[in-house]
């Protein structure tokens, strides 16, 4: 949910997976899916998802 247009980034394990636009939702509470797929090698990893622009609320995060 974003009230403006916002961009974030996916590393994993210190690298950059990808950069995504999460289109305006008009209010911070209204909540919208995203899905950004990124690959992983099995075994243990770090994801970082940082804020690059804007601003965002997340609700829950699912990895499968």
């Amino acid at each position: 949910a974003t009230a403006i247009d916002s961009e974030i980034s996916i590393e994993v394990d210190g690298h950059l997976q990808t950069e995504y636009a999460l289109e305006n939702t008009s209010q911070d509470y209204v909540w919208r899916t995203a899905s950004v797929p990124i690959a992983l090698e099995k075994g243990k990893h770090t994801i970082r998802i940082t804020q690059v622009k804007g601003r965002f609320c997340m609700n829950w995060l699912r990895l499968i």
